[in-house]
């Protein structure tokens, strides 16, 4: 539903490469095709008498679940097939190192912050991996924005999964919805911003 939309609206294939398009994006995949796909499953979960979940709560948890995958797995897809391997040809020496730098220090203060951490710690220590975040998008554009993106997210869920870190609550919901609350705030003005940058150099 949300890519239909998107291209229809567009009027051709997504690219993350202006403000236009990202808002685009945003509004069809992360938000009108969940919310639409929401109302169908949770009236085909309640049909068939599946779990002790409401009807709006299960709305609830999928469109946060499926906008959460959206924003994470989807702009990462994208831009690495769309230009993720020109931009690997083209690429000099000093823009690897970089690249490298970028990754492994974010990859490394993502994984004390989102997994050594305790449940109850300062919330102010998820804020960390925000200049990486930032580096990312900023020298790399939307594909390093949505790689970054994707790697905290990634990181998250799986401590989270595994009992470690902040986001690890006593039940298994409210642990999602802290991760999907913290992801979309996250990645909307990041992608965001990737696209501004990206729109002022091509335009």
């Amino acid at each position: 539903i949300g890519a239909a939309l998107t291209r229809y609206v567009i009027g051709g294939p997504m690219r993350f490469t202006s403000l236009r398009r990202v808002g685009i994006f945003c509004l069809c995949v992360v938000f009108i095709g969940p919310l639409l796909s929401s109302f169908l499953d949770a009236a085909f979960v309640m049909w068939n008498h599946w779990g002790q979940d409401g009807y709006w709560e299960l709305i609830r948890m999928r469109l946060s679940s499926n906008a959460v995958s959206a924003l994470i797995i989807v702009p990462v897809i994208v831009t690495w097939v769309t230009d993720g391997v020109q931009l690997l040809r083209a690429a000099s020496r000093s823009r690897y190192l970089e690249a490298c730098a970028l990754f492994l220090g974010l990859l490394a203060v993502s994984y004390v912050v989102l997994y050594e951490l305790r449940a109850g710690a300062d919330l102010a220590l998820l804020f960390l991996p925000l200049p990486f975040l930032l580096w990312a998008a900023v020298r790399f554009g939307a594909l390093g924005a949505s790689t970054a993106i994707s790697i905290v997210g990634f990181l998250a869920i799986w401590s989270a999964s595994h009992g470690h870190g902040p986001f690890s609550r006593e039940t298994a919901e409210q642990s999602a919805l802290s991760i999907e609350l913290f992801l979309i705030g996250l990645a909307i003005p990041l992608l965001l911003l990737a696209a501004l940058i990206e729109e002022r150099v091509t335009g």
